[in-house]
């Protein structure tokens, strides 16, 4: 296992759980409750969880690749990109709760995915 292959590992599992997984699963009252902007409709956080899946699908293409020990450029792109935005659009909006929690991580993980893209030499190296 790659330092890479560790981060998306955690990227992806976190973001099933904590983000997509509601997103596709919990109710508008319940979402509603815990997000700022509301949507009247369930549509909008069933296709922004659906958008997420996808970006699950990308980081586990760019798992397989590190494991391989390609760097997977474009999913560090993305990842950098997605990350970052996501940590910027939280702290803009000045999110409270467990939401400014899930920005430390899109902020942390997002510096994960910059220091692969400067060493990749390093988020290849294998720790087990």
């Amino acid at each position: 296992m790659t330092l890479l292959s560790l981060l998306l590992s955690a990227k992806i599992l976190v973001t099933l759980m904590f983000v997509a997984g509601p997103f596709l699963l919990l109710s508008v009252e319940r979402l509603n409750a815990a997000m700022a902007p509301h949507s009247a409709s369930a549509m909008m956080y069933r296709l922004y969880g659906v958008a997420l899946l996808a970006l699950i699908t990308a980081y586990a293409a760019g798992l397989l690749a590190a494991q391989s020990g390609r760097l997977p450029v474009e999913v560090v792109a993305m990842g950098l990109v997605s990350n970052y935005g996501a940590a910027l659009t939280q702290a803009v909006f000045r999110v409270t709760g467990f939401q400014r929690v899930l920005m430390g991580f899109f902020a942390l993980v997002g510096t994960g995915f910059a220091v692969a893209a400067l060493y990749p030499d390093v988020a290849l190296m294998r720790v087990w």
